[in-house]
């Protein structure tokens, strides 16, 4: 009995150390900055989609827009400029599953609900899907 305890115990402690090393290494792979790519923007369903004007109207917000997240092992910031408005916002946030190159990120809104956002990271690329959403970032040189 006593080693099963004992047997139980030790595989409980490898899953949990994996299990760490999974999100380490997850974490890992979008740590750094990440700026918007207007390039990768128009391959998006959500623009091929889209209207002509539509299409013009998203051409000049992507270009009148500079946006760049950056991503330590713990916390996300988005700094973002817009028509000469300036904000940044800061906030933890966990690497709650990973499947390949997609993570699901999960941190707080504003309420300080759970809010998961789900990434695909390419060797110099970001992709976020949230709700209807979509768009690409490239990694910052």
């Amino acid at each position: 009995m006593m080693r099963t305890i004992l047997a139980l115990a030790a595989l409980a402690a490898t899953l949990a150390t994996l299990s760490g090393c999974v999100q380490e290494a997850a974490a890992e792979t979008i740590v750094g900055t990440w700026t918007l790519d207007p390039a990768a923007m128009k391959s998006t369903p959500e623009y091929q989609n889209a209207t002509p004007d539509e299409k013009k109207m998203a051409e000049m917000m992507f270009s009148a827009m500079k946006l760049e997240i950056t991503f330590t092992k713990t916390d996300v910031r988005m700094d973002v400029e817009m028509m000469g408005n300036k904000q940044s916002e800061s906030k933890p946030y966990t690497v709650k599953s990973e499947k390949g190159s997609t993570l699901v990120l999960s941190t707080k809104d504003d309420q300080g609900m759970d809010e998961d956002v789900t990434v695909t990271v390419g060797a110099d690329t970001l992709m976020f899907k949230a709700e209807n959403e979509s768009f690409t970032m490239k990694r910052k040189k």
